[in-house]
């Protein structure tokens, strides 16, 4: 096992701002609706866990849509995909 590089810092993959960073810029927006309405219905106790789910996944969301070349690579061209619009896999959420 080897220990992480001198002064990393471990941070957490989980942590809004983190997601916000790694997201597209296109898609920052959606993550802020969705967080806001996930954060809002959790007022008890028990319902955290839905909370921790949502930002796992969108912290693999956000990892699998800043890879260069991603909206190329799943939506066609001149379908009007990508963070301006149209769906693909990773922004599709069963709607």
């Amino acid at each position: 096992m080897t220990a992480p590089p001198a002064g990393a810092e471990h941070e957490d993959s989980l942590d809004r701002e983190r997601i916000l960073r790694v997201l597209p810029e296109g898609e920052r927006k959606t993550f802020l609706a969705d967080y806001r309405r996930t954060v809002g219905r959790r007022i008890r106790p028990a319902a955290w866990k839905d909370l921790q789910r949502f930002l796992r996944l969108s912290a693999l969301r956000a990892i699998t849509l800043a890879q260069p070349g991603y909206y190329e690579a799943v939506v066609p061209a001149g379908t009007g995909g990508g963070p301006a619009g149209g769906r693909d896999p990773a922004t599709s959420r069963g709607r």
